[in-house]
């Protein structure tokens, strides 16, 4: 069967997620538009009978939709986790419908998104060419009947709607005062399962692997992650405390010219009348600007706390209340197949994005305690003081405030009484990958003997014997395994270099690190280009091609790479094109002469008598050089081909022109490795995450490469050891990758 259902609550649904918003208290159902399976008839109910919101309703649900999910008939939706949801609140009324088994959900979006289709359905309808009509009229009263009439619009913090001054209570839209809007309402529903089926009917198949893994997802956004509520009631105290007496401070050290830490355009102004202009006050910009030796002591106050002030990263404790249910779990925190590349994305308080925090700085057991700092914010942020007595020991203890409650953000999950966190991570997962997928042997060996890829890496690079590579020389190694495996030139390693990592180096210095870097594994060079021209050669000739352990294909459709999982990722409706190479080049004619440390920082090349100058070395050159020192003559054309596709792009999905494709997305070699590199190393992650289930551990999240069970401490069948063991398993598919990782066991997570 195919449903749709429409609901209402004063609880607003983008804020708690769905877990949160169909448990509140006043949660119904609406409208429900569902068509059985070898049934052409659609079928509308309008929800359960209440005395003053619903007269129309039934005391049941519908026979013929218990009749068809007690026999076991797929209950299919877009985002099915809702329409899941839904028929679990109605089984509080109905028991019929109790106990649906997981498995008899299946969703229509994943089975877009595991083939790299928009998560949106009118987006997937533009990218399969099925015309997904827009009702706005209907949207915009779905929109409106989803929460009370006389409701006051939510505030940033909050998430349930009060009634208007003046009102008693929440009032709502009905089918017996608003019978027009219902009847568009239920039109708009009705469209939407239409489209559903529609989309449906053009999506490949879910594989009985990813089918397998999807279920897993939805077990584990189940489940939960436990919190540490107290300790996030009282941090959101503390973070409020730390603005308002921030934006207090800003006023009284400005003669109240800005009023709080956010007040930007007075903030500069006032700034400027002091001595400091500033285009940006930001956590990039502030710091420099305290690097100065010239500021006032009120000009470095004022700064200092709108750095406090102005954080958003420590949004997320609010987040996470919102999402917190009444178990104190945060589930739905996971979207399976978020990625082009199927990796699993963020949801909610989005773990992924947390920030990286405290941790140990040489664990040697899984077992170590807890990082120092961490066990010391918690203790004083969960004194019996008042909070601004609490923040003046945070403060004490570790200076800026802000940057603490941003690193104690991973600690507030934190497992019940009588369990433990397992936790284990891949050791530079995609860099074995890349490796594997290229025979790169040299970085194979490394990864087999346990050594450091980042001395190997040095070591080619400065021509040196890996014991004498110094800690400066394995620091651009690193950045170069980290930047320069998916194909980065030297103008980007060097701006790569300099942010995040710190590091100043020369474009000179650049041009001789990835040489020297693409020298050193001329293999995975190799192999960029030759995945490139394996997809470009199959779009032009609708053939196959083999490159090592890949496959592309191209159907007429999408352009298809098929890797050693036997999962496919996807580049749908793509065009190669032929257009101007970046190795293009103006004649160049100096009016002086360069020396060698200029020739090779400009990347100029001698011609005769003159020089070339590239376009892909042109702002560098403009920049360095006074425009009375050069003249550009004839300019020499080069072409390449370039493989164009289809992608959600501002949120909408362009269709491409054929004849002039540059308006969509564009894929180069770089890309494309690093798309096939993750794809790979996701499928590593999931199969780990079925071994590890159908081991009996409790999966609760998964952040990166890394995944968190919940095990409880008394439980001896389970211990870490072989949590690891599992999860650090080779796939048969992958036989010859180096598989490592690490991991811990705590109460309050980390990394």
């Amino acid at each position: 069967m195919n449903l749709d259902f429409e609901t209402s609550a004063a609880i607003e649904l983008s804020k708690v997620g769905v877990y949160k918003y169909t448990t509140h208290s006043s949660f119904r159902i609406t409208t429900l538009l569902y068509k059985l399976n070898d049934d052409p008839q659609y079928y509308r109910w309008v929800g359960f009978y209440h005395p003053e919101l619903n007269k129309k309703g039934t005391l049941k649900a519908p026979d013929n939709l218990v009749n068809a999910i007690l026999a076991g008939e797929e209950i299919i939706g877009w985002n099915v986790s809702f329409e899941r949801h839904c028929i679990a609140w109605m089984a509080l009324q109905d028991p019929r419908l109790a106990n649906v088994p997981l498995e008899q959900y299946v969703c229509t979006m994943q089975r877009a998104a595991i083939v790299g289709l928009p998560l949106g359905l009118a987006n997937c309808g533009a990218a399969v060419r099925c015309h997904v009509q827009k009702d706005m009229d209907g949207k915009r009263v779905m929109l409106q009947t989803a929460k009370p009439r006389n409701g006051v619009s939510l505030t940033r913090t909050e998430t349930v709607r009060r009634p208007k001054k003046g009102d008693a209570e929440l009032t709502w839209y009905t089918r017996d005062s608003d019978p027009g809007m219902y009847a568009t309402l239920d039109s708009y529903c009705l469209l939407d399962v239409k489209s559903e089926i529609a989309i449906a009917n053009k999506l490949p198949e879910m594989t009985r692997g990813e089918r397998l893994v999807a279920l897993a997802d939805a077990r584990i956004n189940n489940r939960g992650i436990p919190v540490d509520r107290p300790a996030l009631e009282r941090a959101l105290q503390l973070i409020n405390f730390v603005k308002e007496d921030g934006d207090r401070q800003i006023s009284e050290l400005t003669d109240g010219a800005v009023p709080k830490a956010t007040a930007l355009p007075k903030l500069k102004e006032w700034l400027a009348l002091n001595g400091v202009e500033m285009d940006a006050v930001n956590k990039q910009t502030i710091p420099l600007a305290l690097s100065r030796t010239d500021l006032t002591p009120q000009v470095r106050a004022v700064l200092e706390l709108r750095l406090e002030g102005g954080a958003s990263s420590i949004s997320k404790v609010q987040t996470m209340l919102q999402h917190c249910c009444a178990d104190d779990r945060l589930r739905g925190q996971f979207q399976y197949s978020g990625a082009h590349t199927g990796r699993y994305a963020g949801r909610g308080s989005q773990p992924q994005n947390f920030f990286k925090g405290w941790g140990l700085e040489e664990q040697h057991t899984p077992f170590d305690a807890a990082p120092p700092e961490q066990t010391k914010f918690f203790e004083l942020l969960m004194q019996d003081k008042p909070v601004e007595q609490i923040a003046a020991d945070l403060r004490a203890e570790f200076g800026n405030l802000v940057n603490a409650l941003k690193n104690s953000l991973r600690g507030y999950f934190k497992a019940p009484e009588g369990y433990d966190f397992y936790v284990c991570d891949f050791s530079g997962i995609e860099n074995r990958v890349v490796a594997w997928l290229a025979d790169e042997e040299i970085l194979l060996e490394t990864f087999r003997k346990n050594g450091d890829p980042y001395i190997t890496t040095a070591a080619g690079i400065y021509g040196v014997p890996p014991e004498e590579v110094t800690k400066a020389q394995r620091q651009l190694g690193k950045v170069c395994v980290l930047a320069a495996q998916f194909g980065q030139g030297p103008s980007g390693f060097q701006a790569t270099c300099k942010t995040p990592w710190g590091i100043d180096i020369s474009l000179k210095e650049a041009r001789a690190t990835i040489k020297g870097y693409r020298e050193t594994y001329s293999n995975l060079k190799k192999f960029w280009y030759n995945l490139y021209q394996a997809m470009l050669s199959s779009v032009a000739t609708g053939q196959s091609y083999n490159v090592g352990k890949l496959w592309t294909e191209y159907d007429g459709t999408s352009l298809k790479i098929l890797m050693p999982s036997g999962r496919r990722i996807y580049y749908w409706n793509p065009v190669v094109k032929e257009h101007l190479a970046p190795w293009s080049y103006h004649h160049l004619t100096l009016n002086f002469k360069p020396t060698e440390d200029q020739i090779e920082e400009w990347g100029i090349q001698e011609l005769g008598d003159h020089w070339k100058l590239r376009d892909m070395d042109a702002k560098e050159f403009k920049s360095a050089v006074a425009k009375d020192q050069y003249s550009l003559g004839e300019y020499v054309s080069k072409y390449c081909f370039q493989l164009f596709h289809e992608k959600s792009h501002n949120n909408g999905w362009p269709h491409i022109d054929k004849e002039d494709p540059s308006h969509v997305h564009s894929t180069w070699h770089g890309v494309a490795v690093e798309n096939v590199t993750q794809a790979v190393a996701r499928d590593v992650l999931a199969e780990a995450v079925l071994r590890i289930e159908r081991a009996g551990y409790e999966l609760i999240g998964y952040v990166h490469d890394e995944l968190i069970a919940l095990v409880p401490r008394n439980d001896k069948t389970k211990s870490y050891e072989d949590f690891e063991r599992i999860m650090l398993q080779t796939p048969k598919w992958c036989a010859g990758l180096p598989i490592n990782g690490e991991g811990y066991v705590a109460t309050r997570y980390r990394k």
